[in-house]
């Protein structure tokens, strides 16, 4: 416990030096096929043909990438190409950008309790998910050169990912020695840059892992803000249901 207040103390020291810091890192989303089809299989409200489907994706899923780039106080977490860039480029679905939410952008600034969330298939709606609370352990690792401290997050099974069903804890890494509170989504607050994410759910497991890091980067930083109404998590769970809802009765 003794080390865990010495790094939020550490953190809390180098954050104010941090404000000017600029980054674009590189993160790596893999799914675990072995659990994704264990999920698919299992899955209790999906049709023997919507089964199918979907294992028939896992069995064709590929790795994507993602970009978390931040500007002193403001971050924005999005994949390599979005929606519109993909189609251009006959990208077909893949179950790992389904489960790493490659259709999501996700926008977070020093000072805001709420990090916002906006889907391309829902564009004049923005999400304002709820804090995350994190358990901090003493447990170490080395990713890159950099010494990573485990955090464990305990999410209730629906948040505006209402088609998650969040079956194990959310494990994160992140490196004090970074001194920025970004991560990876809205999975965000810890006392340092998120370096690696594990997230279990009743749809399969994703893992991102940084794969670059560029502090400072040359090419300038250009963060665009989220345009539409701002709702609650709650709000959009709810809106989303009765969408589905309405979509089952037709």
């Amino acid at each position: 416990m003794k080390k865990i207040v010495i790094i939020i103390l550490f953190f809390a020291f180098n954050i104010a030096n941090s404000q000017g810091l600029t980054g674009k890192i590189t993160y790596q989303a893999t799914s675990n096929s072995a659990i994704n089809r264990e999920c698919i299989k299992t899955d209790r409200l999906m049709s023997e043909r919507e089964k199918k489907m979907q294992l028939n994706l896992i069995s064709k899923s590929v790795a994507e990438n993602f970009h978390l780039i931040f500007d002193g106080n403001i971050s924005v977490f999005k994949a390599e190409y979005d929606m519109p860039t993909r189609r251009r480029l006959g990208l077909v679905m893949n179950y790992t950008g389904f489960l790493a939410h490659s259709q999501y952008i996700y926008l977070s600034k020093i000072g805001s309790n709420h990090v916002l969330g906006q889907s391309f298939f829902k564009d004049r709606v923005v999400i304002a998910y709820e804090p995350i609370s994190w358990q901090l352990t003493q447990e170490t690792k080395l990713i890159g050169e950099y010494i990573c401290y485990k955090a464990i997050a305990l999410i209730k099974n629906e948040q505006a990912h209402y088609s998650d069903n969040y079956i194990k804890p959310i494990v994160a890494w992140y490196t004090p020695e970074i001194p920025v509170h970004y991560g990876i989504r809205n999975f965000r607050g810890l006392p340092g840059l998120t370096l690696e994410l594990t997230i279990n759910t009743g749809k399969g497991e994703v893992l991102y892992k940084a794969t670059k890091i560029e502090l400072n980067p040359s090419e300038e930083i250009k963060i665009k803000k989220l345009k539409g109404k701002t709702i609650s998590e709650d709000a959009y769970i709810k809106m989303i249901q009765k969408m589905n809802s309405q979509r089952r009765n037709k």
